[in-house]
């Protein structure tokens, strides 16, 4: 996320605050600014800035309660709250209707102020800052009667996001497009997927969240069995592709809705679970597995947001029978069992490329190797020897040819001190000849699982 000086929506350039009011039809001097300190003073409980984000009937209230003509002839409000960061944002915008008559309280707290809520500024609400400068003490003012400069912050790519960093749905919508309902946010353009929780989910029968060390989501559709389709289609088509996944979780339950990023997700697996919708019926739904890609403690899956799990169906490309074959550029169209089925498929095949990853790894051990798994499937070492290995389910020839790369990736990545002697492929079954030399050609060694030993070729 980048600062962006003089920009608005529209990407007309606006150096100050009147230019920006002007520019939807108003006339700056018809405008009263307030700006609310980052402290807790009078009869409050929170600092308004805490009241904003909370309580917003109780915001609201502190902006209406002022002395008697206090906001003059003016005939809309923008209400600006200094964060404890030392900004001033926007948090409100009101149209001005009128001003009581009586104190609002036996305690002559002051006069009550009728304020309505507009759109009209509400895309710059929680996103505008202005430059209040050193007239801090005078708290409000008359937008005509000065030049303040604004800025505001622009998302420009997925990868401005920052972790632990809020940021409002509006913007993210605004920025990258997606169902602004919807929890499971597919965004083909970009390959991507965000996971946008709120604070309704129980009610809706999804019981989110982390659990040793996995984060499982439920699937969309609040009522009857869930299907495969808009998010939950996209969330099965991760299970055995590259596409990211983004974490946010809810901070404010109104609108405009806030979230915390909380970082990238590599969706690994499903599972099919029973649950009530929002009637309260028995129905089938899916609960999505991930892994995070930022959390320390998981750092074994750091690899996987680049390379693992890379695959292409396109089933027997380099089998003998069909060695000089061409491959179809067709975009494949798949029902709904399809994509079942290839997610099903894909968490097996992960589980069986674990299993065969322990046993080779004992294997290494019985011959004197220290083995383990890593980011690389498994490092081996001995005396002055390393070997990085890569296991490999053969449910297609072309996946020797991901695991070739991932070797490749990982060896370029090591520090020189720590590069391998040996790179390795580690299969299920023996490839066919042509897959076999096609490895050979990149100095790769090959071993393979048969029956209960492991043979090299």
């Amino acid at each position: 996320m980048s600062s962006n000086v003089g920009k608005n929506y529209k990407g007309l350039y606006l150096e100050n605050l009147s230019q920006v009011i002007s520019e939807k039809n108003i006339k700056p001097i018809e405008v009263r600014i307030i700006r609310h300190k980052n402290e807790i003073f009078g009869d409050l409980t929170d600092t308004p800035f805490n009241l904003w984000k909370k309580n917003p009937k109780d915001f609201k209230k502190l902006d209406a309660i002022q002395r008697q003509g206090a906001f003059g002839n003016q005939k809309y409000l923008l209400s600006f709250v200094a964060t404890p960061y030392g900004e001033t944002v926007l948090a409100k915008s009101y149209k001005i209707l009128g001003q009581s008559t009586k104190p609002y309280s036996s305690q002559n707290l002051g006069y009550e102020y009728l304020l309505e809520e507009i759109n009209t500024f509400s895309f710059l609400e929680g996103r505008l800052r202005i430059d209040w400068k050193k007239s801090v003490r005078v708290w409000n003012q008359i937008a005509g009667n000065s030049e303040k400069k604004v800025e505001f912050e622009e998302i420009n790519s997925i990868d401005d996001l920052v972790i632990g960093k809020e940021y409002l749905r509006q913007d993210l919508h605004r920025a990258f497009g997606g169902n602004q309902q919807a929890g499971i946010v597919s965004l083909p353009d970009l390959d991507s997927v965000f996971l946008i929780n709120s604070f309704s989910g129980e009610k809706y029968g999804y019981e989110d969240g982390w659990s040793g060390g996995v984060y499982k989501v439920s699937g969309e559709g609040h009522k009857g069995n869930q299907e495969i389709r808009r998010g939950n289609k996209a969330l099965f088509e991760a299970i055995d592709s590259n596409k990211r996944i983004f974490l946010f979780e809810p901070v404010i339950d109104r609108d405009p809705y806030s979230h915390i990023f909380e970082g990238e997700l590599r969706c690994i697996g499903f599972e099919d679970v029973v649950g009530l919708d929002v009637e309260g019926n028995t129905r089938k739904m899916f609960k999505f597995h991930f892994k995070s890609l930022n959390h320390p403690d998981l750092k074994n899956i750091f690899a996987e947001q680049f390379y693992k799990e890379i695959e292409e169906e396109i089933e027997d490309s380099f089998d003998d029978k069909e060695a000089n074959s061409r491959v179809s550029l067709t975009p494949k169209v798949e029902s709904d069992n399809d994509i079942l089925v290839r997610a099903k498929g894909a968490t097996v095949k992960k589980r069986r490329e674990q299993k065969i990853q322990n046993e080779y790894i004992e294997y290494l051990r019985s011959l004197g190797y220290k083995a383990d798994k890593s980011d690389v499937d498994i490092i081996a070492k001995k005396n002055n020897k390393t070997i990085f290995v890569e296991a490999k389910i053969l449910t297609t020839q072309t996946r020797a040819a991901h695991g070739i790369g991932q070797l490749f990736y990982y060896e370029f990545m090591v520090p020189k001190e720590e590069k391998p002697n040996e790179l390795r492929l580690l299969f299920d079954k023996k490839p066919n000849k042509k897959t076999i030399e096609f490895i050979k050609k990149f100095d790769i060694s090959i071993v393979y699982k048969d029956k209960s030993s492991f043979i090299d070729i």
